[in-house]
């Protein structure tokens, strides 16, 4: 879900970015099952974890070796001032911190994560829930997303259910430079054979359209007016 779902919202995915993701090789493993894509860059400044993780918990079976893929372990702001306009797609894989905080994944960050996108490029970003995030009294995913919509015209949030999550969902905050796209209905839908090539086990078209259908409670919260202007596009309301 934070793969297949934001790639296929995109015309044509050919450079990727992982910011975060441990040691990226899970994550890396499903983006290069598209065609489309040319590299895969992933950044992580802990090299250490990195290597540990390549040596004992080689568990997605990645090829570390593809030449499609390259590790940077270096500070992520520093990589993003460097490769300005360069990404169809980035995947910040770690939750975002609350609205007024900024250190490395504050506010700041996505300034530069907007920067390094291309012109119709697409962001996203994990978040730990609706049910973790929308408690009173913070409500801090309603205040990330306003956060978010001051940075990208397009915003959206989709969950999914994993049981590593605290509440057994976790979700991401999506995000496009290009204004009012509908990341419900995907640009380049997969086949049926090729869901079945790729042994994709969760992600599928009724999956990807579901994962946006939201509580009332937190639609009232995420989209009070309804409106595409407000909010991006829901279409059922």
């Amino acid at each position: 879900m934070s793969t297949h779902l934001p790639l296929t919202c995109h015309p044509n995915p050919r450079k990727v970015l992982i910011v975060g993701g441990l040691d990226g090789s899970g994550l890396a493993k499903e983006i290069l099952k598209h065609e489309s894509v040319e590299s895969v860059d992933h950044v992580e400044d802990d090299e250490e974890m990195v290597n540990l993780l390549k040596k004992h918990f080689h568990a997605s079976g990645f090829d570390y070796d593809n030449p499609k893929f390259k590790y940077h372990p270096v500070d992520a702001k520093k990589f993003l001032k460097l490769h300005q306009g360069e990404f169809d797609v980035i995947i910040s894989d770690f939750s975002v911190p609350p609205p007024n905080a900024d250190g490395l994944f504050g506010e700041s960050y996505f300034e530069l994560v907007k920067d390094a996108l291309k012109p119709d490029g697409i962001t996203i970003t994990l978040t730990s829930g609706i049910w973790v995030e929308m408690r009173r009294p913070t409500r801090i995913l309603t205040e990330k997303i306003r956060w978010l919509r001051n940075l990208f015209p397009s915003v959206d949030y989709y969950g999914f259910n994993i049981p590593s999550c605290a509440s057994g969902q976790g979700g991401n905050i999506i995000c496009s430079v290009t204004p009012e796209v509908d990341f419900r209905r995907p640009e380049r839908p997969l086949s049926e054979d090729q869901l079945a090539d790729w042994s994709l086990g969760y992600y599928n078209l009724d999956i990807h359209a579901a994962a946006f259908a939201l509580p009332q409670f937190v639609k009232n919260q995420l989209y009070p007016t309804g409106r595409h202007s407000d909010f991006a596009i829901y279409p059922y309301q």
